[in-house]
């Protein structure tokens, strides 16, 4: 099975070098996405798509990447405009 990947990016960021945490504001955007995707677009948590990682990018860019299980399914996610806010 081919996924795609969209990765959120985050205005929380670490000069390159500092220690790497997760925080509760990573958790909640996180939950918000999925929310947000599971509500306006009918789409199912680990059916349609799921969390895949956090990570800081090397710029220092807290990214939020989610697997979905098809080119559709992303596509349509991502004209959707779903923001955290």
């Amino acid at each position: 099975m081919k996924l795609t990947f969209i990765e959120f990016e985050l205005n929380e960021f670490i000069p390159p070098g500092g220690a790497v945490e997760t925080n509760h504001a990573t958790v909640e955007v996180c939950c918000d996405i999925s929310s947000k995707l599971t509500r306006k677009l009918d789409l199912q948590y680990e059916k349609d798509f799921w969390f895949e990682e956090a990570y800081y990018a090397k710029d220092g860019k807290r990214i939020l990447r989610f697997a979905f299980i098809n080119d559709h399914t992303a596509f349509i996610s991502k004209m959707m405009g779903i923001y955290n806010g």
